[in-house]
């Protein structure tokens, strides 16, 4: 049970992170439908784009975000690459989806599985999936300074 709850949080996290970084490019989008209509004015711009434009933005951030959301499967590949788990995480999660593979016993299957719960016990969430920006986001936050 602890490797789903590990997994789950670990997904939440990468889409809070992708959600925090299409935030930031529809605000972008927003201050930049607002310039435009203070450089151009309202004769050019009706003040409706200055609103358009942001809605837009926020939308297909979503989309982009939910399109970028990894599987369970890859999510648990990546905190046992970062966490140097061997591949624990993973392999319990695909011998925990309904019939083991040919190839591996019952037992096998439960034992891997009991060892990735324990060593999921130990994992801090935080460190394998950190908050994090992407140097575009950073370089752009060091422009606005």
């Amino acid at each position: 049970m602890a490797v789903f709850t590990l997994v789950r949080r670990a997904r939440q996290r990468l889409l809070f992170n992708e959600l925090l970084s299409q935030g930031a490019n529809a605000s972008s989008a927003a201050l930049i439908a607002f310039i435009l209509l203070l450089l151009l004015g309202t004769q050019v711009l009706s003040w409706w784009w200055a609103l358009a434009v942001p809605l837009v933005a926020a939308g297909v951030g979503l989309y982009v975000a939910r399109r970028r959301l990894p599987s369970s499967y890859t999510v648990a590949q990546i905190v046992d690459h970062r966490m140097a788990l061997a591949d624990s995480l993973s392999t319990a999660l695909v011998f925990s989806q309904g019939e083991p593979p040919s190839h591996a016993s019952r037992e096998v299957c439960q034992s891997q599985f009991e060892q990735a719960g324990r060593l999921s016990q130990t994992v801090d969430v935080r460190k394998a999936i950190p908050y994090a920006m992407r140097s575009e986001e950073r370089r752009v936050g060091k422009e606005c300074r």
